[in-house]
């Protein structure tokens, strides 16, 4: 999906679905724009901010578009830690999710850091990392300054 503002035109995502050899159908149009608004969302939450624009669509449609959505690389999906699965429009290259397990905000998570993970993890693990569905649980730096930091004690240290 284009990097467009909440407001991206009709034309725009028409014209993308049609690229992608799909039917701009109202549902597919509804869907795109609720994400580009929304961010991540879960499938229910994408049915709740549909069916305020289309109020005939129903779970199952949703389901099938985001499905529909996802093989035609325009949406993909994370499993964010402790959540149902939530899609977000496929903007850039693949990246990992930093979750804030306070406040619930996602961060996307490329570039250096990731690659240098990745590259460890495939070498000494020998372990290749699928890093759309790669979350990572903590604080947000907000959420930080709002909990005082505690030294680890014996037990709380990794073995």
């Amino acid at each position: 999906m284009p990097a467009a503002g909440p407001h991206a035109g009709v034309m725009d995502v028409i014209s993308l679905l049609k690229a992608q050899g799909l039917r701009a159908t109202s549902a597919r149009v509804a869907l795109l724009h609720s994400l580009n608004e929304l961010g991540y969302a879960t499938a229910e939450q994408l049915h709740a901010a549909v069916v305020s624009q289309l109020p005939s669509v129903s779970p199952s449609t949703v389901y099938r578009t985001l499905e529909s959505l996802t093989e035609h690389h325009l949406v993909r999906h994370a499993h964010l830690v402790g959540a149902a699965p939530s899609y977000y429009l496929a903007r850039g290259p693949e990246h990992a999710h930093l979750v804030c397990s306070r406040c619930g905000t996602v961060e996307n998570l490329s570039g250096s850091i990731l690659e240098h993970l990745i590259d460890d993890l495939a070498s000494s693990a020998k372990f290749v990392v699928n890093t759309s569905h790669l979350s990572v649980e903590g604080l947000c730096e907000q959420c930080q300054q709002l909990t005082p930091t505690r030294p680890a004690t014996t037990s709380q240290q990794p073995r």
